[in-house]
């Protein structure tokens, strides 16, 4: 079985109903004639956790996917243990999301964060 990750980090450190996982989630599995191969990790993995704290879950829980909702707030974070996953599970198929990658005017986004494998821009969720 393979593991998908999809960690937001809110500003409020409370856990705020997951939109987005459940709607990729329920996307997926009312869609997907493979929903038995794919397990989608806790969504809460990323709200409080310290980056060693996720990269040990991940350790145990090798990820294929893992997306990243980037804001201001967490991008610091997010791209420090982006980085460490990458290192650690070269494999892995990292995904930037949310308002804060900025592929539309800098055309060095992906040499610069060679770690990222795919940008969801914001304007199309």
């Amino acid at each position: 079985m393979k593991n998908v990750y999809l960690c937001a980090r809110d500003s409020f450190a409370k856990k705020t109903l997951p939109l987005l996982w459940c709607s990729l989630k329920t996307y997926y599995e009312e869609n997907s004639t493979k929903v038995d191969q794919w397990n989608w990790i806790d969504p809460w993995l990323a709200q409080t956790r310290t980056k060693e704290e996720i990269l040990d879950f991940c350790a145990k829980n090798p990820p294929d996917i893992i997306g990243f909702s980037i804001y201001i707030w967490n991008e610091e974070f997010f791209e420090d243990l982006a980085q460490a996953i990458k290192q650690q599970h070269p494999n892995c198929f990292i995904v930037y999301g949310g308002p804060q990658p900025n592929i539309k005017y800098n055309d060095n986004f992906f040499k610069e964060k060679s770690w990222v494998d795919m940008v969801v821009p914001s304007d199309a969720y």
